[in-house]
Formats: structure tokens, C-alpha cells, sequence
């Protein structure tokens, strides 16, 4: 039974380890009218409130700061292929 639990405790974890989306305080600048998206690109949740990140000269909005640092570390092809599909 322990080892059915922590099973289950680790698979959870590693579900939401790409997301803090509990966690809104941020440094960095917030979502405002100027974001290309409403819904984050990496978890597909809403970007109110979260940080932004301007990529070529566009902001991109995102749920929270676990899903900015994602954003930053994907190639940037796979980036201007988003930016693309929200014009």
C-alpha cells in the first residue's frame, strides 16, 4: 500500500512539474492588452495576471513563471511557429 501511494504522490508530481501556476508573484511584467495570446502556450491555462516575455518585438503571455522559464528554454523556431499560429 505505501509504495502504491508514493507511486501515485511521484506521478503527480511529475505531472505539474512544468507548471507553478499556483505561484503568480513575478518580478517580470504582467499580461496587458499588447499579449498575442489569452491562453498560456505551455499549459494552455488563462494568462491573466501572469508574467510576460517579448519575443521579437511580440509579448507572449503565460499562466505563471514555470511555464515562462519553458517558453525560454524552446528553440526558437518552435517559437516563431506559435507567434505565427496566433496572427
Amino acid at each position: 500500500m505505501r509504495t502504491l501511494a508514493f507511486s501515485l504522490l511521484a506521478a503527480a508530481s511529475m505531472t505539474f512539474a512544468g507548471c507553478d501556476c499556483c505561484q503568480k508573484q513575478t518580478t517580470a511584467a504582467t499580461v496587458n492588452m499588447g499579449a498575442v495570446n489569452s491562453a498560456c502556450p505551455i499549459s494552455g491555462r488563462s494568462v491573466e495576471g501572469g508574467p510576460i516575455v517579448d519575443y521579437n518585438g511580440s509579448q507572449v503571455g503565460f499562466c505563471c513563471n514555470g511555464c515562462a522559464n519553458g517558453w525560454n528554454n524552446k528553440p526558437d523556431a518552435e517559437k516563431q511557429t506559435y507567434l505565427d499560429s496566433q496572427k
